[in-house]
Order: structure tokens, then C-alpha cells, then sequence
């Protein structure tokens, strides 16, 4: 695709996104509602590094930390996966009147949960309990195996809401209650005992998980009712599984990059030094999430545009969004290079030296906006095998990376390695898309995009 010119084509595909409700004022202030549970999530879990921070010794907060990020990726286990193809399935069902795959699939996707949380959780809560006998630094991972199990369940609860379409119930108790529920616990039991221990702390964690299933299972219920009374059809429970498994194995990189690299640091850092990487891999985690919010309200449009062809509408949304993704993470880049000591010191003075840790990693949301949302348009255009080998290539590249970065260069090393990571995912995707699609996603082709229409 070459850059094009403002046309009656390109208003008229401006319109034909307008007539599918995309950007309804519904639809907008959904969006806003969604952006804003998030944006509440990430803020929580700021303020939970900095209580804890403020509050326990650098080595306990890195065993707290390091297993709290354990637990979340031990969700993917405890649930098979198979949250990830709700929105594939669920809502075709539900189109067609096929009530019956609709409770044959809530009932199975369930099922699954509670069978594999029980299972591969009891299995790795009895594992962890014999290590935790010879070494009590293993305790915080053996509390948090609950937590897991129990928020696999919750992962699958909001997934079905979403194919419902029902993204609210799907947000609200994940993306804020749970992380608020857990701040406000550990708030409180820091004032009450002072220094909560790593194990308190995951305490905390697994009733804060309790808190957020529960009022998902409470706002999921109403959607199992409202399915008619039929025979449950599980016949393609083999897709449902396999669908699920490929997009919950690329889940682990793209929605649990940060977990697993603070999972694996603690191979080859001390827990003091994994508490400072953490950290600073939670504070530009917040930073990026302005580039998350800005790809998931381009999205729905860009793939509405791909569906319908419309060239002239993808080459603008494309560029739209990258620019207004790179520009503000530059000025967030310059912002912490002279902020980011004195950010750091709130969480106390043993973390300001980690501030050279806070630039590298924002080498990571710089490429990805430099390269552009090719995930979302190989995903799109049905590219997905080149997309789940590329993510399993650089999920390996990232474990590797920062076990062997900490082991030789410390928190430093392992930072690098995450910027590694993620560039070698963003480049090979945005290559692809060129090579396959003649898409230049990145921000060189949206700058050439702008700089013709100042010429015209």
C-alpha cells in the first residue's frame, strides 16, 4: 500500500466505519469506562510497589513481588487457556441462536478451569510445600498457587462476559476491583503490623483474587440464566481447546511479558535486586499503558477497515495511531530522564540507583510504537501461525535473556534483555507485514503518510 490522498473514497469508508456503530456515543463511552477500570488497575498496582516499598525490607518485597507475578502466569495454566477463544466462539453462537454449543461451551470452559485448578494446583501447592520445608523463601509461591487457581476461574468468568458482550462485567472486577481490593489489604495490614512479611502479602493477594471472582461469578450468573433451557452441544470442544491453547500460549508474551520476566529475574538475582527490577518494570508498565489504550480504541475501526478492503482507511488509521503513540512516549522518555531518580525515591532510597533501569525499559514501548500494531493486523489478516511463532520465539528469547542478562549483568542485564525481547517480536511482525501485506506499519511510513498531506 502506498500513501494516498484525503478522497470522497476515504470519507465515504469514514462513513461506513461511522454506520457500524464504532464510534456510537455507547460505543465511546464504553470505551472511556473500559480505559478508566484499567487505567484505576494500573494505578493500584503502583501504589502497591510503593506501600510495600515504604514498608518492607527491599528482599521481602522482591519474594512478594516475584510471586505475585508467579501466580498470574499460573492463572494460564489453572485455565488451559481457553478464556482466549470466548470472544471467537461465544459471540458466533449467540448470532446464530445455537443455545445449545453457547451451554456447551460456558459448562466445558468452566469445567476446565475448576478441573485443571484443582489438579495441576493441588499438584504444584504439594511440590512447593515440600520445598518450602527445606527453604521458606519458597512459601510466598506455595501461597500464591490459590491465588492462581482461583484466578484462572476469574479469567474465564470475564472472558465469557466479554462474549456476551458484556466488556464492562469482563473489565470491572479483573482490570480494578482485584488490584484495588489487594492495595487497599496490604495498605491496611502494613498499618496494623507495620512491616508485612512476603507471605502476608500473598495472603492478601489470594483474597484479593476471591474478592474479584466473586463479583465476576456474580455478574456472569445472570448471563448463564439467559440462555435457553437446552441439551448442551460439546461437540467442538477440540477446537475450543486447541483455539485456546494457541492464543493463551501468546497470551504469556503479550499480556504476561512483565509477570514472567519478574518470575524468571528471581533465577538469577537476589530478591533485593528483583524488587528493584520489578519496580522498575511496573512504573514503565504504566507508562505504557497509554500505548495499550490507544491500540484498543483503534482497533475495532482498523479491523472493521481491513475486513471491508478499504485501503485508504487503514493507511490513515495506522498512522493516526502510531503518532499519537510515539510522540507522547518520547516526551515520557525525557520526562524520566530527569524525574526518574527523584520518582524513585518515594519508594525509598535503596531504589533511586535503579533509575538507569527505568530509561532501558522504555526501550520497549518505544519500539513497539515505532514499529507499529502489526500483531493486531497479521492477526487480522489471518497471518496468525506467523504470529503465534513469532510470539513463542521471542517468549523463549525474553526467558533466556533475562536469566542469563541477570546472571552476568544483573538488574541492568536482564532490563536489556526485555528491550531485546520485544524488539525482536515488533521488527520480524512489522518486516512480515511488509514483505506479505504492503503495509509499512511503522512510524518512517506514517511520517511519509503525514508529510504528503502537508505537501497537498
Amino acid at each position: 500500500m502506498t500513501p494516498a490522498s484525503p478522497s470522497a473514497g476515504d470519507a465515504r469508508a469514514a462513513t461506513r466505519l461511522d454506520r457500524a456503530g464504532l464510534f456510537s456515543a455507547a460505543t465511546v463511552v464504553t470505551i472511556a469506562l473500559q480505559v478508566a477500570c484499567r487505567l484505576g488497575g494500573a494505578t493500584a498496582a503502583i501504589l502497591l510497589n510503593l506501600v510495600m516499598a515504604r514498608t518492607m525490607q527491599p528482599g521481602e518485597v522482591g519474594h512478594a513481588l516475584s510471586a505475585i507475578s508467579a501466580g498470574m502466569l499460573g492463572a494460564l495454566l489453572a485455565s488451559g487457556g481457553i478464556e482466549a477463544a470466548a470472544v471467537r466462539f461465544l459471540p458466533s453462537y449467540l448470532a446464530h441462536d445455537e443455545a445449545g454449543r453457547v451451554r456447551g461451551y460456558l459448562r466445558f470452559g468452566t469445567a476446565q478451569a475448576l478441573g485443571l485448578g484443582l489438579i495441576v494446583g493441588g499438584g504444584a501447592l504439594a511440590a512447593l510445600i515440600v520445598l518450602a520445608r527445606r527453604d521458606p523463601t519458597y512459601w510466598p509461591l506455595a501461597i500464591a498457587v490459590p491465588g492462581a487457581a482461583l484466578l484462572g476461574l476469574g479469567r474465564v468468568l470475564s472472558s465469557q462476559s466479554l462474549g456476551f458482550g458484556r466488556p464492562l462485567a469482563a473489565t470491572f472486577p479483573v482490570q480494578l476491583v482485584r488490584p484495588a481490593s489487594l492495595v487497599l489489604a496490604v495498605l491496611a495490614l502494613s498499618l496494623v503490623v507495620g512491616a508485612p512479611s512476603a507471605e502476608a502479602v500473598l495472603v492478601c493477594f489470594v483474597l484479593s483474587v476471591a474478592i474479584g471472582v466473586g463479583l465476576q461469578a456474580l455478574l456472569t450468573l445472570p448471563l448463564y440464566r439467559s440462555v435457553p433451557k437446552v441439551k448442551a452441544d460439546y461437540a467442538p470442544w477440540r477446537a475450543w481447546v486447541g483455539i485456546g491453547l494457541q492464543l493463551g500460549a501468546g497470551a504469556i508474551f503479550l499480556e504476561f511479558g512483565r509477570d514472567l520476566a519478574i518470575t524468571v529475574s528471581s533465577l538469577s538475582l537476589s530478591a533485593a535486586d528483583v524488587a528493584k527490577f520489578a519496580i522498575a518494570v511496573r512504573i514503565v508498565g504504566f507508562v505504557k499503558f497509554g500505548l495499550t489504550a490507544v491500540n484498543q480504541n483503534f482497533m475495532p475501526a482498523l479491523s472493521a477497515a481491513m475486513a471491508r478492503s478499504e485501503t485508504v482507511a487503514v493507511e490513515r488509521l495506522i498512522a493516526i495511531s502510531n503518532h499519537l503513540k510515539l510522540w507522547p512516549l518520547l516526551l515520557c522518555f525525557g520526562a524520566l530522564v530527569y524525574l526518574g531518580p527523584h520518582l524513585l525515591r518515594l519508594f525509598g532510597p535503596e531504589y533511586v540507583d535503579a533509575a538507569p533501569l527505568l530509561l532501558i525499559l522504555m526501550g520497549e514501548p518505544l519500539l513497539m510504537a515505532i514499529f507499529g500494531p502489526a500483531s493486531s493486523v497479521l492477526a487480522f489478516s489471518k497471518h496468525y501461525t506467523v504470529f503465534l511463532s513469532t510470539t513463542f520465539a521471542a517468549t523463549c528469547l525474553l526467558v533466556a535473556g533475562v536469566v542469563v542478562g541477570g546472571h552476568y549483568a544483573g538488574p541492568t542485564g536482564a532490563a536489556w534483555a526485555v528491550v531485546v525481547a520485544w524488539g525482536f517480536w515488533c521488527a520480524l511482525l512489522a518486516a512480515f507485514a511488509r514483505r506479505r501485506l504492503g503495509i509499512d506499519l511503522t512510524i518512517f511510513g506514517s511520517i511519509r503518510w503525514a508529510l504528503a498531506r502537508l505537501r497537498r
